[in-house]
């Protein structure tokens, strides 16, 4: 999390802000997320620069390919960032650089995950992270 003083309270949802180029599946992720999450969205690198300071997340679900910056170079502004260097970083692509993963943990990616994902793999993921169990439904 950010800090203390930007961390939500017991009762409030956690900050999701994914970036991410496709729209149609910003949407689906936002259906997964939302109930368990309050979910913030960017489609590119300069969206995601404007979007975190104003939403202040508590995690960042992160494309590789986006169409102005590339999302390993976005993690490190993020990192380089200090109110937002130990936010988890999800790196989630449909990229098959073998090389990708690497990259992602030396750029500061918190995870790396390709697509297709699932539902459970990525609330699972970020309740990790985040250390706030994600409770499946009854």
């Amino acid at each position: 999390m950010s800090s203390d003083a930007d961390a939500p309270s017991k009762g409030e949802k956690a900050r999701v802000l994914m970036v991410d180029d496709e729209p149609d599946f910003v949407q689906i992720v936002r259906g997964w997320l939302s109930p368990h999450y309050r979910f913030y969205s960017a489609y590119t690198g300069d969206d995601l620069m404007w979007t975190i300071g104003e939403r202040r997340p508590d995690a960042v679900i992160l494309d590789v390919n986006l169409p102005d910056l590339d999302g390993f170079e976005l993690c490190r502004a993020i990192r380089e960032t200090k109110r937002f260097a130990a936010v988890p970083i999800v790196f989630l692509t449909a990229s098959r650089d073998k090389d990708h993963p690497f990259k992602s943990w030396r750029a500061g990616g918190s995870k790396y995950m390709t697509k297709p994902v699932t539902r459970a793999e990525l609330l699972s993921t970020l309740s990790q992270l985040l250390a706030r169990p994600v409770l499946p439904p009854r």
